[in-house]
């Protein structure tokens, strides 16, 4: 899958509705560029992981994701082994972080 061409909110929608599988009745729907997660009728959060870091930290943590936070070729990667490496650039490096999540989980 191409990452890269999807829209933040389509990045951002994707990898909520990784992490919030387990909520019963799970509805997912545009706020902005947010995925607005709903559970049961209930707004559960406005989840933007691409622009809020409040939203990619425990994402980027959890998930062992490195990255070059600045210079001319900002972005994330992850090392799943020696020979085996995610690599995603990107001028937003939590959207780039949010892509190497994606592909880590195959999403």
């Amino acid at each position: 899958m191409d990452y890269t061409s999807m829209s933040d909110f389509e990045i951002n929608k994707a990898v909520a509705e990784y992490i919030f599988k387990e909520l019963i009745e799970l509805e997912i729907y545009r706020e902005d560029d947010a995925a607005a997660v709903v559970s049961q009728g209930v707004l559960i959060e406005l989840f933007k992981p691409c622009n809020k870091l409040s939203d990619a930290w425990p994402i980027i943590l959890s998930n062992k994701i490195g990255g070059h936070w600045g210079g001319s070729a900002p972005g994330a990667y992850f090392a799943v082994s020696r020979l085996e490496e995610f690599v995603v650039m990107d001028k937003n490096p939590l959207r780039a972080a949010m892509i190497v999540f994606l592909m880590m989980h195959g999403v």
